[in-house]
């Protein structure tokens, strides 16, 4: 592997020719096709595709690789912390491939390889610039010649995919045209996501407030006479951001150079939208070549006051009404992630949570009817260990304050023994007798302060298992958390901050069952319940936000999704299998059932082929062609290993349904080279009942695709007969044959 030759020379060259991503995809890097204050971007090619590589790349697509330095020796932990998140954005949006660390000289650059989209930026498009003027206000030399179409179509592409986003738990933070790219073909992408965060992890920013800059901004947080501590990275404030976008696209002015952020003294926001009054003020006039919905949703995203603005880009004035395909297709994917969060809602059933109270004991269950009956939440595990957290949290800070205070500074090191105190007095007064014994034996303690600090912190560690095993003696840990989950569920219509609240419960249900390892099986069903929760919430967001977008689902999901319909249709197929049982003791009668359902499909096959050819895929979750197919079945059936429980809430956990398939060697050569050869054993009606049940659901499988199917099934029974039923079945066979030879039996 090639590097450069120096670090001064990062800037223009990559710091290697090749890197591996984490699926073991490899990239060539080649020129240089940007720069940016925080790294460069590069051209590469795909050389080698990995086990788990993204489906939409293929030897010798191209990327853009994103080189950006972590820091000296990879140690910079929180510019590493911005980048992760900043990829795992990337991902949730489709607009990444994969990344991999490259050390060089005394550094560690991060390499992102993410899709390559040729265009011009909202900004370039909108405006005749001259880059070589210094002066940026002057630089801006007119308004380019916009058809009404082309600016029609950029607007509503903005909102499709903000609003794809917003579904996504994405806040990008930063709206203004140098982060829309157009490509030559019209089609609109947001790029530039390093200044984004996600919703549904932090409830604000976590760095603080973040500006597009004036032009953009929203008024509430450009008042002179407030507090910076004071302005939010709001929905409503990046909706704001959005409309004076689009407003700017069909005025006759040049807004970037034009506005006058003075024109309303004390606010550069204000001063900067009177440009922009013509059509978005209290008498604004549509203009002529805007279309009429257009001008209802960015009067309604504008509104000054940030309570007048809508609550999502779906609530928009005219967005609803509007007949424009783009936005009925924000409506209608809002509406089915509505649908999908209700759902996971009413499936919150207190008879599921009685049921893993009852597997606990009587006492268990006594307790989770009474907490459930009263309705409140007594004294309990999780109160519990949140009080023993938040002193833990506490003391930390102060200790690590008081560690890094010179001892000089008198008047600190008081302020920090006497919130010292307050903690122990907190302890004192907690009601708890085991927080009430640790205080009193710090205050006796003879050692310094951050040893006794220390010396608190090892006592909570030692009775939180005492803590938590007493707490549920006094009320129901599956009673709690379903008291807890139903106000969640109740109080927070929003998917990101519903998903937010349940990852946070969840987190603590973990961090319980962790410190009570005695009765480590007690947790198990709860966290197997909302680990089921988060991960339909997460598939329905993703599914949405990406069909909205023209993208297919990723293909973690798309797997999951296609495992969990195969499994489903297998238990449609119980029939089948119990038939089989009934007639297991005769061979030859099970094959002949065998027979019949393939002859079944070939059947069938004969008219969905004509019908298949020239047919647009229907399904989200794209072609599925006899290799995938049947790659699906198999690696769904390698048998369940036995694991530790899963914690991760973005995993389905393993199959519950397996399958078990016999490879043969006597298959078509063009199946058999698309079909792991992994030995298992299925029954064959069972197979092809799950095939039949999923044609239906499924259309873009072609008659031809069936056909094969069954031709490699027909061929698979005739391998696993021993050679004695396989002559009886040919005797049954032949005696079965009717004598005149245009008539044809079922199994022929």
């Amino acid at each position: 592997m090639e590097t450069g030759p120096d670090s001064e020379r990062t800037k223009k060259i990559p710091i290697t020719n090749q890197f591996t991503d984490s699926s073991g995809t490899t990239y060539n890097v080649g020129k240089l096709l940007g720069q940016g204050v925080e790294g460069q971007t590069f051209l590469g090619t795909v050389v080698k595709l990995g086990k788990n590589a993204d489906p939409r790349l293929q030897v010798g697509s191209e990327v853009a690789v994103k080189q950006q330095s972590i820091g000296g020796s990879g140690n910079d932990a929180q510019k590493r912390e911005d980048l992760k998140m900043e990829m795992e954005i990337l991902a949730r949006e489709g607009s990444f491939f994969g990344s991999g660390e490259v050390p060089f000289n005394d550094k560690t650059y991060l390499l992102m390889a993410i899709p390559v989209i040729k265009g011009k930026t909202l900004r370039d498009r909108l405006y005749e610039i001259d880059d070589a003027e210094m002066d940026q206000k002057n630089s801006y030399k007119g308004r380019r010649d916009v058809s009404a179409q082309d600016k029609a179509s950029w607007s509503y592409q903005i909102l499709r995919d903000y609003a794809a986003q917003h579904m996504l738990g994405i806040h990008h933070v930063d709206e203004k045209p140098d982060n829309i790219l157009v490509t030559d073909d019209g089609k609109v992408k947001v790029i530039d996501f390093g200044n984004s965060y996600l919703r549904d992890r932090y409830e604000e920013h976590p760095k603080g407030f973040q500006s597009p800059g004036p032009l953009y901004s929203a008024p509430e947080n450009y008042d002179d006479t407030m507090d910076a501590k004071d302005r939010r990275c709001t929905i409503r404030a990046s909706e704001y951001a959005i409309g004076i976008m689009i407003a700017s696209i069909w005025t006759d002015k040049v807004y970037e150079r034009d506005a006058d952020l003075h024109a309303s003294p004390g606010n550069d926001a204000l001063g900067a939208r009177k440009l922009l009054e013509g059509i978005i003020g209290p008498n604004g006039v549509k203009p002529p070549d805007m279309p009429d919905d257009l001008f209802s949703i960015i009067r309604h995203l504008t509104a000054v006051n940030p309570t007048m603005r809508p609550e999502s880009i779906v609530d928009a004035d005219g967005l609803r009404s509007s007949s424009n395909p783009i936005l009925q297709q924000i409506v209608q994917a809002h509406d089915r992630l509505e649908a999908a969060t209700k759902e996971i809602v009413t499936s919150h059933k207190v008879a599921d949570f009685r049921e893993m109270a009852k597997a606990n004991g009587k006492g268990a269950l006594e307790n989770f009817n009474v907490q459930v009956q009263s309705g409140t939440q007594p004294p309990n595990p999780l109160a519990d260990f949140e009080k023993l957290q938040d002193y833990m949290d506490k003391l930390r800070a102060i200790e690590f304050e008081y560690a890094n205070t010179l001892p000089a500074r008198k008047n600190q090191i008081a302020r920090l023994e006497k919130a010292y105190g307050d903690v122990l007095n907190e302890m004192m007064n907690s009601g708890n007798p085991h927080f009430v014994k640790i205080a009193q034996t710090a205050q006796t303690l003879d050692a310094k302060p951050t040893q006794k600090m220390q010396q608190v912190m090892k006592d909570f560690k030692k009775v939180a298992p005492e803590v938590i095993q007493e707490g549920c003696k006094k009320a129901s840990l599956e009673g709690e958390v379903y008291l807890r989950l139903n106000n969640i569920l109740q109080n927070n219509k929003d998917p990101s901050s519903l998903r937010m609240e349940i990852a946070k419960l969840y987190t603590q249900v973990l961090a319980l069952r962790d410190l009570d390892k005695e009765n480590k099986h007690q947790y198990k069903p709860v966290i197997a319940h909302l680990n089921k929760m988060l991960t339909k919430l997460d598939n329905a967001r993703t599914l949405e936000a990406r069909q909205l977008q023209g993208l297919p689902p990723p293909a973690q999901v798309q797997q999951k999704v296609r495992a969990r319909l195969i499994r489903s249709y297998l238990r449609r197929a119980r029939s089948f299998i119990k038939a089989l049982q009934i007639v297991e003791h005769d061979p030859i009668k099970r094959v002949q059932m065998a027979r019949e359902l393939a002859s079944k499909i070939q059947q069938q096959s004969s008219g969905t082929a004509s019908s298949a050819k020239g047919t647009q895929p229907t399904s989200s979750l794209g072609a599925v062609s006899i290799g995938s197919l049947q790659t699906m079945l198999i690696e769904d059936a390698k048998p369940e290993k036995k694991q530790d429980e899963n914690l991760n809430p973005l995993s389905l956990g393993p199959p519950s349904h397996l399958m078990r398939f016999s490879s043969s060697a006597q298959q078509p050569s063009s199946f058999r080279a698309q079909t792991p050869q992994v030995e298992m054993r299925i029954p064959i009606p069972t197979m092809i009942s799950a095939l039949r049940h999923l044609e239906p659901r499924m259309p873009v499988i072609s008659g031809a695709v069936l056909t094969n199917i069954a031709q490699a099934l027909q061929n698979q029974i005739g391998t696993v007969l021993t050679p004695q039923t396989k002559r009886a079945l040919d005797s049954v066979e032949e005696e079965s044959k009717p004598k005149d030879k245009k008539q044809k039996t079922l199994g022929s």
